[in-house]
């Protein structure tokens, strides 16, 4: 019967040990939990401005893309347009004098 008595104490001792550890490490994920929430909002704040950095990129470089076509349409227009005066000019003038 000693057996069961100090079997029973043991458990015991096991159950509160288990107890205490389980609720040091809660506090201790709680606060640490609390610091990363912090933490969190400030990485947050920090992504959201990036991000709205980027879609101001993003857009200043459509605006260039933009330009830059208009700039390569003109470009193609003009090399259509000296090529073909070189090359049709003096035929078509000939047909009408």
């Amino acid at each position: 019967m000693s057996w069961l008595n100090l079997n029973q104490s043991l458990n015991s001792l096991k159950g509160q040990i288990t107890n205490f550890a389980t609720e040091v490490l809660s506090e201790g994920v709680s606060e640490e939990s609390g610091d990363n929430a912090i933490g969190s909002d400030e990485r947050y704040k920090e992504l959201e401005e990036r991000c709205r950095q980027q879609e101001l990129e993003i857009q200043e470089l459509r605006k260039k893309e933009e330009f830059l076509v208009q700039q390569n349409d003109v470009s193609i227009f003009n090399l259509l347009f000296t090529y073909w005066v070189e090359n049709y000019e003096g035929t078509i003038r000939r047909q009408f004098t």
